[in-house]
């Protein structure tokens, strides 16, 4: 299905793959900030969220897998 905007690409469904840099999808972040329940994001490109999450605050982090008793 072809859409005519990120807004209608985002909305309504379950998960948005992005695998592309192209600057229409620059604004996906402040989408999803405004959505009352934002679909599963995979971020093929790292540039949705490249500001926010840069390699060195990933590194310094601990983002390995927990398991919840």
């Amino acid at each position: 299905t072809y859409v005519d905007s990120v807004e209608e690409c985002a909305s309504g469904v379950d998960a948005v793959v992005l695998l592309t840099r192209w600057s229409q999808f620059e604004v996906l972040p402040r989408l999803l900030r405004e959505m009352s329940d934002p679909p599963l994001v995979v971020d093929g490109r790292r540039q949705a969220f490249a500001k926010k999450y840069s390699c060195r605050a990933a590194a310094s982090s601990d983002h390995r897998p927990r398991r919840t008793p």
